[in-house]
């Protein structure tokens, strides 16, 4: 058993390691990410903040992640940078970030995490953000940053999601390891693609359902058969659930996301559409 664990930790050390090179890619200018969920509880505020801190950990560049969702267990606390006992309220505007003309503006009065992170928490208290309100705090201090990591939430079609959309070098739709969920969020992957901004579409699977590991497995086989993009699975993880420190597993599962998000933001054309939102 020593050596069966031994092997196991190795493993996923090795595996890690070989990620490193497509995370730690470089990039010309910065690129904004999105995650972006249909429906709720299919594990986006946990996913986005893991994929979020391993950018910041493993590049030299710094990496913005943004809260543009509800609740009060959301990103921030998944990222290790707001009190679950504080109440969930945007971060204090500054006007050292409004004005930015440089990195010590552009983090100025955020908080950061011990993973190199720096958070932002925008629109009004418990309900999502617009994309008007996000671009106001994000527009005057994006180009600070590597990466711009945004947990939307639930967002319907009929809403908001085409401008997202249109405010995004790459869209990761997240949806549930089941398959209607799974379906779905297939289906809208046109859409997206569609936008005048084209952006790059990666769907995550999330295993929310301890103990249906093997149907999660056979979903994600399916749909990658015939999504047209990457398509990762993301396991199930009753620790990062938890706000503790997720296990390899996750680990492993959220640096492979890492690194297909940043070689998909690397091979995005940047349109006249999304160079219309100011950098």
């Amino acid at each position: 058993m020593p050596l069966a664990m031994l092997t196991s930790t190795a493993h996923t050390t090795r595996a890690i390691s070989e990620g490193d090179t497509a995370i730690r890619q470089p990039i010309s200018t910065s690129r904004r990410v999105g995650f972006v969920q249909l429906h709720g509880g299919s594990g986006l505020s946990t996913t986005a903040a893991a994929v979020a801190s391993v950018l910041a950990s493993r590049r030299s560049g710094r990496v913005l992640g943004v809260d543009a969702a509800s609740g009060p267990l959301g990103f921030g606390w998944h990222a290790g940078t707001s009190d679950p006992a504080a109440p969930p309220i945007p971060t204090a505007p500054s006007e050292r970030r409004l004005r930015a003309r440089d990195g010590a503006d552009a983090v100025a009065g955020l908080p950061q995490a011990a993973s190199g992170l720096f958070t932002l928490r925008v629109g009004d208290a418990g309900a999502p953000a617009s994309t008007a309100s996000w671009a106001a705090e994000v527009s005057p201090i994006a180009r600070f940053f590597d990466l711009v990591c945004t947990d939307w939430g639930v967002r319907p079609w009929q809403s908001d999601l085409a401008e997202i959309a249109d405010s995004s070098h790459v869209v990761c739709l997240i949806a549930r390891a089941e398959r209607r969920a799974a379906e779905e969020a297939v289906a809208m992957i046109a859409a997206l693609q569609g936008q005048e901004s084209e952006p790059r579409v990666v769907l995550a699977l999330v295993d929310v359902a301890n103990g249906r590991r093997r149907d999660a497995g056979r979903v994600l086989e399916t749909v990658a058969g015939h999504a047209g993009v990457p398509v990762l699975g993301i396991p199930f993880d009753t620790a990062r659930a938890a706000g503790r420190p997720a296990r390899s597993h996750s680990r492993l599962a959220a640096a492979r996301l890492a690194g297909t998000i940043v070689s998909s933001a690397i091979t995005t054309r940047v349109t006249a559409a999304r160079e219309g939102v100011p950098a």
